[in-house]
């Protein structure tokens, strides 16, 4: 049953990942030869304001050439988007802003001549350029806005050339304020963590990065300042996957994880993690062994039916949107 339920949670965050995937193999499949022409400049744009209108866990979309083009849809804080392109010259780069009204009109068209951003020397273009679909990048600092998040990238070729990379971006605080809305007690912990310890999300949202000399970067699962979790990630290195009660600080845990890493090509866990007298009432009414079963029955569930309001939730908000 345990596993079973891994599998419905590791279904689940597929379902939240996916329109990302989707988005890039859109786009991909979509763009000219020339995806920096005029005419494939308005497609491009008119793809990715469609897709981030159904898909609010997208954050921008974007396109980077060969020769250090770009082409980027992005959010802004009017509801609608606006378009940031880039064209390199021997001069440097021209860097030029299309803004847009809460209507989606064109109202201004700034250029940004501080953006010397070069897609071709990002981690995102050259996985997408080595794999054979789409790449997942690890968790890093958007250029633009700052904030920490994942790209979804795949190569876009026409014949035997490769006509652009396409990009998408998923934002990471709202990964975390997604886990957030899942915590139903005090002291239940759920943070999707990488293999190496460092912290992708967090039911915290503010918790997830640190202010450091160099910027900010995510904390390490040792840095939450929770040691229970410390020692249940201990424990996940060892055994694995599945289900475990531990013993932490003279009290009982109740401790599951499940692998993402056929979600998203990296070694990233699902762990939950709550103490096993939260709920007590089941020891009485069923006995050890049986409130063992059923408290991680409960935490799994709880888990399963937040996934599934907040995506219902999505899902409205999205079409009251379009």
């Amino acid at each position: 049953l345990i596993e079973a339920l891994n599998d419905q949670i590791d279904a689940e965050v597929r379902a939240y990942l996916a329109p990302a995937h989707n988005a890039v193999e859109s786009l991909a499949a979509a763009i000219p030869d020339q995806p920096l022409s005029a005419d494939g400049e308005v497609l491009f744009e008119r793809i990715a304001i469609a897709l981030l209108q159904r898909s609010g866990e997208i954050a921008s979309a974007y396109l980077g050439t060969p020769s250090g083009g770009f082409l980027m849809v992005t959010r802004n804080d009017r509801g609608t988007f606006d378009t940031k392109r880039i064209d390199w010259t021997e001069q440097g780069p021209n860097t030029v802003w299309t803004r847009r009204d809460e209507h989606g009109d064109v109202v201004a068209r700034e250029p940004d001549p501080a953006d010397r951003y070069d897609p071709r020397t990002r981690e995102w273009f050259h996985a997408a350029r080595q794999a054979t679909g789409v790449a997942w990048s690890p968790v890093y600092i958007f250029f633009t806005t700052k904030k920490p998040g994942i790209t979804a990238s795949r190569l876009a070729r026409r014949g035997d050339a490769e006509a652009a990379v396409v990009g998408v971006d998923i934002n990471l605080e709202a990964l975390s304020g997604f886990l957030a809305t899942l915590q139903k007690r005090g002291r239940e912990a759920l943070v999707i963590v990488d293999g190496e310890g460092g912290v992708v999300a967090f039911h915290d949202p503010e918790r997830v990065m640190k202010e450091t000399e160099s910027g900010p970067r995510p904390r390490t699962i040792r840095e939450l300042g929770q040691p229970e979790l410390a020692e249940a990630f201990d424990r996940l290195r060892v055994e694995g996957s599945g289900r475990s009660t531990v013993f932490i600080d003279n009290e009982n845990w109740v401790f599951g994880a499940a692998s993402l890493k056929n979600v998203v090509g990296r070694d990233w866990w699902l762990m939950l993690l709550a103490p096993e007298s939260d709920y007590a009432g089941f020891v009485a009414a069923n006995g050890r062994r049986g409130f063992i079963a059923s408290s991680g029955i409960i935490v799994l569930s709880i888990l399963l039916a937040g996934l599934l309001a907040y995506q219902g939730l999505v899902a409205d908000r999205h079409e009251r949107a379009v």
